[in-house]
């Protein structure tokens, strides 16, 4: 049976553990164990790359009906995105089938700011502190890694990424990575997540470029079958690194000590090569790490979130916490402006706002001033 013919046998179905079954019947290396719908996602992205354009925007339409009547709305929305991934790595960013993706097979876009404005407000919260990362446990990851007699492609990806701060996907096969004139610098080639930046120039940290190329070498080298499937349409460079990220992830929490992700090391990559190698007179740290982790130029907000790490000494990282309990106190309350009183003195309150929320390590950004109740014009004149 085509997996066209197949898919029409099932958009009827509403039961996730239904859709499990008919997923597993129909294709038993799927490895998902219990969720029927994500079973589903890992099926369509095994099939994009061999489906022709007409069946393919077929599958939006019945996708579009069939992943909501078995998944939540988070679920629902996380399986698009994830789909629409697999499409454009088949099709580019700018194919009219990549954009009927959107079009097509779409969510309720109140139900998706709803939940944009909660996932934003979780992620202000998890990064209203810095977080320290000792320098000379890094450097050792770095140094001793590659030399373990058992080494395998995920030691290296974990001493790539913190050495060039490259997406699991970059450094495993979709980008290219060569020697820039610039001292101890590389130009990557094949920019995920951007529709802005193609190719970026980069410091490596810790490493020269020989010792940061040759490193590369040896990984692909080690899944030279993979990039193998990659480059005959038998995979995309999505679905490997999906299937690999669980692995990576759990790699760095052992190495780390606590429940960390591979967005850790770009962030501490980020940290090290704004103190190591940016002019700090010239560019602002949303800037350089916009530029440095293939950020779209104007995503200067995700940018910040990759500016909640530290990586210092131990003998600073003790000082710096000391310091910080003198001088923000986790009773410290951040000020929010006074609804309904207009007394020209809310751009003083802002003042006082910003400050407190500078002390305590928070975020300043527009939306953050907003959330406490000042208004656009005030706070676009103070940012400005």
């Amino acid at each position: 049976m085509s997996f066209r013919t197949w898919l029409r046998s099932v958009k009827d179905i509403t039961d996730d553990a239904d859709l499990f079954t008919a997923v597993k019947a129909y294709d038993k290396t799927i490895k998902t164990k219990t969720s029927g719908v994500r079973s589903l996602q890992a099926l369509v992205c095994k099939n994009i790359p061999t489906l022709s354009e007409k069946t393919t925007i077929e599958a939006f339409k019945i996708l579009n009906s069939l992943v909501p009547a078995v998944a939540s709305d988070a679920t629902t929305q996380n399986i698009y995105v994830a789909l629409r991934k697999c499409i454009k790595s088949k099709w580019g960013e700018d194919h009219p089938v990549s954009r009927k993706s959107y079009t097509v097979m779409r969510f309720d876009q109140q139900k998706w700011r709803a939940a944009r404005e909660i996932y934003n407000a979780k992620v202000i919260e998890r990064n209203s502190h810095k977080k320290h990362f000792d320098q000379a446990k890094v450097y050792d990851i770095m140094d001793n890694l590659p030399e373990k007699d058992n080494i395998d492609f995920i030691d290296l990806t974990i001493c790539l990424m913190l050495a060039c701060g490259g997406r699991v996907s970059e450094i495993l096969s979709a980008s290219t990575f060569k020697a820039s004139k610039k001292p101890n610098h590389i130009i990557q080639t094949g920019i995920l997540k951007s529709k802005t930046r193609k190719t970026v120039e980069k410091p490596v940290i810790r490493y020269n470029v020989a010792e940061f190329l040759g490193l590369m070498g040896k990984m692909r080298g080690m899944i030279r079958p993979q990039l193998r499937d990659i480059k005959n349409g038998k995979i995309t460079d999505y679905e490997f690194s999906q299937d690999c990220n669980s692995k990576i992830n759990r790699r760095i929490t052992k190495l780390l000590g606590e429940k960390e992700a591979s967005h850790t090391l770009r962030k501490i990559y980020g940290y090290m090569a704004y103190q190591q190698y940016a002019n700090k007179d010239d560019v602002s740290e949303s800037s350089y790490l916009s530029n440095v982790l293939g950020h779209d130029l104007k995503s200067l907000d995700v940018s910040k979130s990759y500016s909640t790490v530290s990586v210092v000494d131990t003998g600073e990282l003790a000082e710096e916490e000391k310091v910080q309990k003198e001088v923000a106190p986790k009773d410290m309350v951040v000020p929010r402006n006074l609804k309904g009183v207009r007394d020209g003195k809310s751009g003083e309150r802002l003042a006082e706002t910003v400050r407190v929320l500078e002390l305590k390590g928070l975020p300043v950004s527009n939306k953050v001033l907003r959330s406490y109740g000042y208004g656009a014009k005030t706070v676009k004149e103070f940012l400005n």
